[in-house]
């Protein structure tokens, strides 16, 4: 990873389908998002059969298969991925569900994917309301994910309601324990707070960012062109804006 680089993922076809999603993942490519993320939500993993040709882009298979015994390990869509060039895949695990079985999920899932894929990242849903509540069990399992060789470890908020100030004190708390560029941010928008998050994460020194050039399926996600719009102040592979107002024709 580049030192103060950000990464850029856009979820428009993790949140939802389109009426051409080649011509989508072309688009979001030729913008220079560093990767895009396919399936979960829309469980389309199509795109993987014959992957088209990126120029900036690698594609992300999003799964919440958190498990290597559950069927999706053994199913087509997982070995479309192990044959795929980019062969990387983000697993979602829920902060909510018991600790010890959390990790024992990403314990096993990624000694199984991790001689199979590139690299692999674990988004750990309703994270920060988990930590409110143990901030010392949320940051041991982030040391684990990582320890066992997950690429980046996202905190994603869901629908919980947090405040720039909050998740602010939140990431500088744990980036005294934790590596600070294998942390990625998922911010959603469902109090309206998804960009102002998004960029606090940023200054905060988090590397990784996720989001929507739409905003998403029913504008859940953190809409990623305004973040882009201020590309000039952060350091990212996305070259021109010149592309952007397409998106308007393209994502209905």
């Amino acid at each position: 990873m580049e030192e103060g680089l950000i990464y850029l993922c856009d979820t428009s076809l993790k949140s939802g389908s389109f009426e051409n999603n080649e011509v989508v993942l072309k688009a979001l490519d030729k913008v220079g998002f560093d990767f895009i993320e396919v399936g979960f939500h829309n469980h389309d993993y199509s795109l993987f059969d014959k992957p088209p040709f990126f120029e900036n882009s690698q594609m992300i298979m999003s799964t919440n298969a958190m498990r290597v015994d559950y069927e999706f390990s053994e199913s087509k869509d997982f070995k479309k991925l192990v044959m795929n060039e980019a062969r990387i895949a983000c697993f979602d695990i829920d902060c909510l569900n018991d600790f010890d079985e959390n990790v024992s999920k990403i314990k096993e899932t990624l000694k199984y994917v991790d001689p199979l894929l590139r690299h692999t990242n674990i988004e750990f849903l309703n994270f920060f309301e988990a930590y409110n509540k143990n901030s010392e069990k949320m940051v041991e399992i982030l040391k684990i994910a990582l320890k066992n060789g997950a690429k980046w470890v996202v905190l994603s908020d869901n629908d919980y309601k947090i405040l720039p100030e909050q998740l602010e004190k939140t990431i500088t708390a744990i980036k005294t324990q934790v590596d600070i560029k294998n942390i990625g941010i998922n911010c959603h928008n469902k109090f309206g707070y998804a960009i102002d998050n998004s960029l606090m994460a940023i200054k905060c020194g988090v590397s990784y960012l996720k989001g929507s050039v739409n905003g998403g399926d029913n504008v859940n996600f953190c809409n990623l062109i305004p973040v882009m719009a201020l590309k000039m102040k952060l350091k990212t592979n996305i070259e021109s804006l010149r592309d952007i107002m397409s998106f308007n024709k393209i994502f209905k």
